[in-house]
């Protein structure tokens, strides 16, 4: 004998609006930041990384401040020159309630993915301060 579960489609539409509220709500926080980062006129000292300023030498998240006051003023395109790797990661927090339903990366995936990103991130920082000649 065969039974049909059924389920209602309000139960089953649940989880997808409870990952929209998420996702909503973290692009509002983050939209936000992103606004009062943009207003605030302080100074900002030449740098506030630490192995920067004692090495001359960019971490791989080196810029990111600076990402995000220009995409609190609207320029994206800044931002994405400052830092790619923190703005892809940001839009991908802002977007893991939606993507964990749809994308899986497996566990022995995850350190490379990673240690890749940080590679990208790192060569990128030391190309734009000139560090690394191409």
């Amino acid at each position: 004998m065969t039974v049909l579960a059924l389920r209602s489609p309000v139960a089953a539409d649940a989880p997808l609006r409870s990952a929209l509220a998420a996702t909503a709500f973290r692009a509002g926080v983050a939209a936000s930041a992103a606004l009062a980062l943009g207003a605030v006129r302080l100074h900002r000292p030449p740098t506030l990384c630490p192995l920067r300023a004692l090495t001359g030498i960019p971490c791989p998240i080196c810029g990111t401040t600076t990402a995000a006051v220009r995409l609190g003023r609207g320029d994206v395109l800044a931002a994405l020159a400052a830092n790619p790797a923190t703005v892809a990661a940001g839009v991908a927090l802002i977007l893991a309630p939606l993507l964990v339903r749809h994308v899986h990366v497996p566990h022995r995936a995850r350190p490379w993915l990673l240690t890749g990103a940080a590679v990208f991130a790192w060569t990128w920082q030391l190309v734009r301060f000139d560090r690394l000649p191409i």
